[in-house]
């Protein structure tokens, strides 16, 4: 399968947005957990305020919940096909292409890791990109 730049790009953007969801989901987690709060069973109890709150609260966590998964199956699918097409590169190319999509570098910070220019980094890039596109 070819594999484009858009297609390394939303691979990017997805492991972005995942790490971003999962953050969120922690959060709320340890705020359902705090000393004092009463434990949530689900279960429907008297008109209580407070206990709209923590249904709220338990809406928003099962929504980002579900957000995350959906985002987690794409990416994951993507990754399959990322991960086919970028090891029939050699092994210097795989590595650049490693640490700026998948591990988030900046393209100064993949150059300097690597030892060359980032102006040499992007013209393996595009050189990458043109065999992706070949595949």
């Amino acid at each position: 399968m070819a594999i484009t730049e858009n297609d390394l790009k939303r691979f990017r953007k997805l492991k972005h947005k995942i790490e971003l969801l999962e953050s969120k989901i922690f959060e709320l987690e340890k705020i359902m957990i705090v000393p004092g709060c009463q434990q949530i069973t689900g279960m429907p109890r008297g008109g209580s305020g407070s206990h709209d709150k923590i249904a709220n609260v338990i809406a928003r966590l099962d929504a980002l919940k579900m957000s995350y998964f959906d985002k987690l199956d794409e990416l994951v699918k993507l990754w399959v096909d990322v991960e086919e097409a970028v090891e029939a590169l050699d092994v210097d190319e795989q590595r650049i292409i490693s640490l700026y999509y998948f591990q988030g570098y900046t393209w100064d910070e993949v150059a300097e890791l690597v030892g060359v220019s980032t102006r040499w980094v992007l013209r393996i890039h595009a050189r990458v990109l043109e065999n992706l596109a070949k595949l």
